[in-house]
C-alpha cells in the first residue's frame, strides 16, 4: 500500500476497495480495541472495512464480546488443551524444567490454558523456581505472580481481564 493522499487510512480503505478479494486478518486486536481513547473510532474502521464486499476480516481478540456487537461474526471460543498438549507447551518454553515431578499439578492449576501455561513457564525459566514453588506463588498471589506486563502476552492479569 502506497501513502498517496497523506491520510494513511484512506490510502489503506482505498487500496482494499481496488484489491482483489483478500482476507484481513487483525490479530492481537484487543490492543486497539481496549485503549483508552479511540474506541469508536476502531469501531469505525471496522464497520468501513466491513462494507467492502471483497474483504473478509479475520480478527483475534482476547474478549467475550466482538468489536461492532451488531456486525455478523462467527466466533470460536478457544479452550484449554489437554495434560500432554499443556507440558508440552511448559517444557518448550522451560526446557531444564523438564523433569520437574510437579509440572501436572501446575498446570491443572491454572486449568491447561495454553497461554497461562506460556506465561508460568516463562516465569518458572526466568526465576529458576521449580514448578512446585510456582504453584504456591500462584495459589498465594494469584495472577498478580505474573507481575503487571504491558500487554496480554505478558501479563496473566490482563489476559485474564479481557477474556
Amino acid at each position: 500500500i502506497s501513502i498517496k493522499s497523506g491520510n494513511p487510512l484512506s490510502d489503506i480503505l482505498s487500496a482494499l476497495r481496488t484489491s482483489s478479494p483478500i482476507v484481513l486478518v487483525l490479530d492481537n486486536f484487543e490492543t486497539p480495541w481496549n485503549a483508552a481513547e479511540g474506541q469508536s473510532e476502531v469501531e469505525q474502521v471496522i464497520r468501513d472495512i466491513n462494507r467492502i464486499p471483497h474483504v473478509t476480516l479475520f480478527v483475534t481478540i482476547r474478549s467475550s464480546s466482538p468489536p461492532c456487537e451488531d456486525l455478523p461474526w462467527h466466533r470460536v471460543d478457544l479452550r484449554s488443551v489437554d495434560a500432554t498438549a499443556a507440558r508440552d507447551i511448559y517444557i518448550s518454553w522451560h526446557p531444564k524444567g523438564n523433569e520437574d515431578p510437579e509440572i501436572p499439578g501446575l498446570l491443572e492449576l491454572i486449568g491447561h490454558m495454553p497461554l497461562a501455561v506460556t506465561l508460568m513457564a516463562k516465569f518458572a525459566a526466568l526465576t529458576g523456581l521449580s514448578a512446585e514453588h510456582v504453584a504456591e506463588k500462584y495459589k498465594a498471589l494469584g495472577t498478580a505472580v505474573m507481575g503487571h506486563g504491558l500487554d496480554a502476552k505478558t501479563s496473566m492479569d490482563i489476559c485474564i481481564g479481557l477474556s
